[in-house]
């Protein structure tokens, strides 16, 4: 067994490898942990966030925070809707974003870094992404179509430029169904007369 010492001590250095990449991959016009948004890209942020607010490390805290905020800049139409980077962006750090293939990885991990942020500071503008974020998949997206089936939990694999992808992967239906629980649990934790 873990013992609390050494848990604290792993995720300390593992924050501070997340903050070294992040210092490493900062250049003009470019602040993030790698040359290029690919895969995933929330989890990130969402790592920093919750190390920083595990062991109360305000820096670590105020830079997932920050990088959580640069990739939801990103990932939000002019519209407000959630658009994930796409995975023809992952090469090109410098292209202008591109909407399409967006995966539904994307939208999960980011209902769990909005929800983490909102759980670290208790700012509730959080939750409002987490939300947009979860409604991708119901089709508040930029073609308006539901990746999603909440009646039997199915899932597309993709939004591309033509629609729907027409494959239902374990991924895609483990990514919305990991969303719709994150959520579920957020709104068991709001007082009764919240909702």
């Amino acid at each position: 067994m873990i013992e609390e010492s050494e848990s604290r001590r792993f995720i300390y250095e593992n924050g501070m490898e997340l903050m070294n990449a992040l210092q490493k991959g900062r250049h003009e016009g470019h602040d993030w942990f790698e040359d290029c948004f690919a895969y995933d890209n929330a989890r990130l942020p969402e790592a920093l966030i919750l190390a920083g607010e595990h062991l109360q490390d305000p820096d670590m805290l105020s830079m997932g925070l920050e990088t959580l905020e640069r990739v939801m800049k990103l990932q939000t139409t002019k519209q407000g809707w959630f658009a994930p980077v796409a995975t023809s962006c992952f090469a090109d750090s410098n292209a202008d974003h591109v909407h399409f293939d967006q995966q539904p990885i994307e939208a999960l991990a980011t209902v769990d870094a909005c929800f983490a942020a909102w759980h670290a500071t208790g700012d509730t503008q959080h939750c409002a992404r987490a939300r947009t974020a979860f409604e991708w998949f119901g089709g508040y997206n930029v073609h308006g179509l539901a990746l999603a089936r909440p009646s039997d939990g199915i899932c597309h694999d993709a939004l591309t430029v033509a629609g729907l992808n027409g494959n239902h992967g374990a991924e895609s239906i483990l990514s919305y169904q990991l969303a719709a629980a994150a959520v579920r649990e957020f709104l068991l934790r709001l007082p009764a007369n919240a909702t």
